[in-house]
C-alpha cells in the first residue's frame, strides 16, 4: 500500500485529536509497524499498518469504527483533490468520476509509482441509469472504497443511495449499486 494512505490517516488523527493521540496510537501498536510510525507518501507498508492504527484509534478514543472510516474517507476525498486536482478537472458528477477511477486514475498512479498495486475498480451502467461498482484487491479495504464512494458523492454535492451486492468475507471484494436520490 503506497504510504499517502498512512501520512494522510495520521494526518486526519492529528487534526482531530491532536498530535498526543498521534504518538499514543503509534506506541500502541509500534511493533506491528515496519517503521515505528515513520511513513513516506511515496514508500510501500503492508496494509495491515493502517489497520493496527485505525484500531488502536477506535480502541482509544471509543469512537464507532465505521464513522470514523467514512470520516477519514471524506477526509482523504479532499487530500486526493489537493494533491490530484487534475483526476477531477472536467468530471461533471460522481458517475462520470468513477468511471475514470479505474479506467484513468489507477493508471495514471501506476505510472506515477511503477511499485503501485491499486485496486481493481470497474463500474457497469444498468439499466434502471443506476451504476454498479466493483473493488477487486489484495487488500481487505471495502469498507473503505465504499466510504470513498460516499466522500466522492459529497464532494460533487450528488446525493445518491448505495445498496449491497455482494462481498467477499475477507473483504477483499464488494461490489454495490449507486444510485442517483
Amino acid at each position: 500500500m503506497k504510504g499517502t494512505l498512512l501520512v494522510e490517516f495520521l494526518t486526519f488523527v492529528e487534526k482531530r485529536h491532536g498530535a498526543e493521540q498521534v504518538e499514543t496510537i503509534i506506541e500502541a501498536v509500534e511493533t506491528e509497524l515496519s517503521t515505528a510510525g515513520a511513513y513516506t507518501t511515496v514508500g510501500n507498508y503492508p496494509h495491515s499498518e493502517l489497520m493496527a492504527l485505525l484500531g488502536a484509534l477506535i480502541e482509544q478514543t471509543g469512537e464507532d469504527a465505521g464513522g470514523v472510516v467514512r470520516d477519514f474517507s471524506v477526509f482523504l476525498m479532499s487530500a486526493f483533490h489537493r494533491m490530484h486536482p487534475e483526476f477531477f478537472v472536467g468530471k461533471s458528477d460522481l458517475f462520470e468520476f468513477l468511471r475514470s477511477v479505474g479506467q484513468k486514475i489507477h493508471v495514471e498512479v501506476e505510472k506515477l509509482y511503477q511499485d503501485a498495486r491499486p485496486p481493481k475498480i470497474v463500474v457497469t451502467d444498468m439499466p434502471d441509469n443506476s451504476i454498479e461498482v466493483s473493488y477487486q484487491s489484495s487488500r481487505p479495504m471495502a469498507g473503505v472504497a465504499q466510504a470513498l464512494i460516499e466522500a466522492a458523492a459529497g464532494h460533487f454535492g450528488q446525493p445518491i443511495t448505495i445498496d449491497m451486492v455482494s462481498e467477499s468475507a475477507d473483504q477483499t471484494s464488494r461490489v454495490v449499486r449507486v444510485a442517483r436520490r
